[in-house]
């Protein structure tokens, strides 16, 4: 069947980074391709999945990625109302890591719980946009794909560019939610994989500890309030994530090399001399 359709984000009206899309019946049979990354769960029914040359057996459960510019359409087994499938769509550039993998179809899904899991948490957000935002619903989608890929790819987690990836993401979440209590614990479980594997990403990418990162973020905030802002310092300690200011002024001290009044008068004194 030759190609006579081909999708493009613009076709689609609304602004989300993420979009989640029904594609039943005509559009679904029609062989076509994308500009944009498209993961499919299967809802219901079995279908014959065509991906290029290759015939593909899907059926309820099932979970496809796949790539921008891959053409590829269903003959349902029973018919087109039998057949229900969900995409979340996105452009190539919201998720890099995945132009490493090609498109994939992974059977029963449906009994892996952590994945099932994610899918209904992206459902939810996805169906209440008034109360989620862009950077959540990428967070829970990221997630899922990380599942996908470590568990059912013949790729791993030690795989230099997915490693360095997660930890990147890793990095954004501290870096959004720094004023929060963030433990390693806490971590694993958005992140979806073991205590283990983000201590020795960290180790790997950073040499250093997730513990000790978080310290170095909250200290850069920090120096940015104590500079931009006249909160008091015992304010500053709890705004970026300090319980005890005692811990804070310590730390501060140990990373910044002065007190935190000293740095801010130091700071001043430098602004007088280059006016």
């Amino acid at each position: 069947m030759k190609t006579n359709v081909v999708f493009n984000l613009a076709m689609f009206k609304d602004e989300k980074l993420i979009k989640r899309v029904s594609a039943e019946g005509y559009e679904s049979l029609l062989c076509h391709s994308h500009d944009f990354v498209e993961t499919v769960y299967v809802l219901e029914g079995e279908a014959r999945h065509f991906l290029g040359k290759e015939e593909q057996k899907v059926k309820k459960g099932d979970f496809l990625i796949i790539q921008p510019g891959v053409e590829h359409y269903y003959v349902p087994k029973y018919g087109n109302a039998n057949f229900q499938i969900e995409n979340f769509i996105f452009a190539p550039d919201v998720f890099p890591f995945l132009k490493d993998y090609p498109s994939m179809v992974v059977q029963h899904v449906n009994q892996d719980a952590a994945v099932t899991g994610l899918i209904a948490v992206l459902e939810a957000e996805c169906a209440n946009r008034a109360k989620s935002n862009d950077e959540m619903i990428r967070h829970e989608m990221y997630a899922l794909l990380l599942n996908i890929v470590m568990r059912y790819s013949d790729r791993s987690i030690k795989d230099t560019e997915v490693s360095r990836n997660l930890c990147e993401e890793i990095c954004n979440y501290i870096k959004q939610n720094y004023s929060e209590e963030i433990s390693l614990d806490k971590l694993a479980r958005a992140f979806y994989c073991s205590k283990n594997t983000i201590v020795s990403l960290f180790k790997r990418n950073y040499s250093t500890t997730v513990y000790h990162y978080i310290l170095k973020v909250r200290i850069e905030k920090a120096c940015e309030l104590l500079l931009k802002s006249n909160l008091s310092n015992h304010a500053i300690s709890e705004a970026v994530g300090f319980s005890d200011f005692r811990n804070f002024y310590r730390h501060f001290k140990s990373i910044v090399g002065l007190t935190p009044k000293a740095y801010k008068e130091q700071a001043e004194k430098e602004d007088v001399t280059h006016d």
